[in-house]
């Protein structure tokens, strides 16, 4: 009996010790997951250091700019549809480009929409291998990947400016814009056609995005006004509070963050706020959130789970509102007027670049200015931020 016993001592002393050191342990990984999150968080709250900058001469002007994440490098286009890198040698050229390239945009996830003379809209992108996998040098291979087929507009008409995004199913959202026109098409992948969309009249459209999943688009007319529309009817979406001389915007990755720049350099994220309207017809009034609303009366309140809230209080009825953009973020100025804004395919980070060689790098969440320096190219006219967030072009 006495041997059964301390058996028994001795297995619980062994199973308290197990316990132990697996309660431990498990602190012990909380701790380091804790620590981890927050060591790669901690640069989103400090400044970054700032490399040398190289100045490239290219001969021409280049419709559009690009990183080239195989070798770290550049790449440019030119009026003619040559993909060129940075070193000057040509990589590819746009297929189907019949005409020299009159206007282009590219999207943070590197689609490219090209403009040609001949009133056509080409959209793709450069895609990037590598040569030579048996030999330590390797030599970089581009090639031009079509999206879509062309999109032909309206002859005579003097086009000024496109946008253009892309959705997870393969769809493509292109707008153009002329001093007084607007047309917009998707490209439907499964038909494999475009589908044209009538957009409101805004005149002297200055600069435009279409927001990554194709929900919403953004125009600055050159009376420094921000519009921003519902995709793919054109439905104008309200702003929260008037935002005056606006003179770029762009949406962050996600399409669901909004970047106004003003003409005297200050930068500002909008976020959609979805809403909905509480009509109070039960016997008290009802709290919601910090609104009050008494009996017989109806708000229209922010859409924080309203709905379950209420579930249980008879007499409420909840419908859709129409939604609203405020503005959730002032971030230091860039102190210029700003000319392009880049931002990341990745995160949340993006650059703004000025007239007089400004340039800024911010991330919207923490609101946080990175860098702030001064390129000796002015104006800049077109930036890019890598893939990695590691260099400007």
């Amino acid at each position: 009996m006495k041997r059964l016993r301390m058996n028994e001592r001795i297995t619980d002393r062994v199973a308290a010790t197990i316990i132990q050191i697996g309660g431990v342990a498990v602190v012990a990984l909380v701790a380091a997951i804790v620590v981890g999150i927050a060591v790669g968080a901690l640069p989103l709250f400090s400044g970054a250091t700032l490399g040398p900058v190289t100045v490239s001469t290219l001969p021409g002007s280049p419709a559009a700019v690009g990183w080239n994440p195989r070798v770290g490098q550049p790449w440019y286009l030119d009026s003619g549809g040559t993909v060129m890198g940075g070193g000057g040698d040509a990589l590819c050229r746009v297929e189907d480009l019949e005409s020299p390239i009159l206007r282009a945009a590219r999207s943070p996830g590197g689609v490219v929409a090209l403009l040609d003379h001949g009133g056509l809209v080409h959209v793709g992108g450069v895609r990037f291998e590598d040569r030579g996998s048996d030999s330590t040098e390797v030599s970089p291979a581009a090639r031009w990947v079509s999206l879509t087929g062309p999109l032909a507009l309206d002859d005579g008409v003097r086009w000024t400016g496109l946008a253009v995004n892309t959705a997870n199913d393969g769809g493509v959202f292109a707008i153009v814009w002329s001093e007084k026109r607007i047309f917009g098409a998707r490209w439907l992948a499964d038909l494999e056609r475009w589908e044209e969309h009538a957009l409101p009249a805004i005149y002297g459209v200055r600069a435009g995005d279409v927001g990554e999943g194709l929900e919403t688009a953004a125009l600055v007319s050159r009376d420094v006004a921000l519009t921003i529309l519902d995709l793919p009817d054109g439905t104008r979406e309200l702003l929260d509070e008037p935002l005056s001389m606006v003179t770029q915007a762009s949406f962050l990755v996600g399409g669901r963050s909004l970047v106004a720049a003003t003409a005297g350099g200050e930068v500002q994220v909008l976020q959609r706020l979805r809403r909905v309207r509480v009509s109070n017809r039960s016997p008290r009034d009802v709290r919601v959130a910090a609104s009050v609303i008494p009996v017989g009366m109806a708000k229209i309140v922010p859409d924080d789970d309203v709905g379950r809230r209420l579930a249980h209080v008879p007499g409420i009825e909840i419908a859709p509102a129409d939604s609203v953009w405020q503005v959730v973020r002032r971030l230091p100025s860039l102190d210029a007027e700003p000319t392009c804004i880049a931002p990341g395919p990745r995160d949340r980070s993006f650059a703004v670049a000025g007239a007089d060689g400004a340039v800024a790098l911010y991330h919207g969440t923490t609101g946080a200015r990175r860098i702030l320096t001064s390129w000796p190219i002015a104006p800049v006219t077109a930036i890019v931020l890598a893939d990695s967030g590691d260099a400007l072009v």
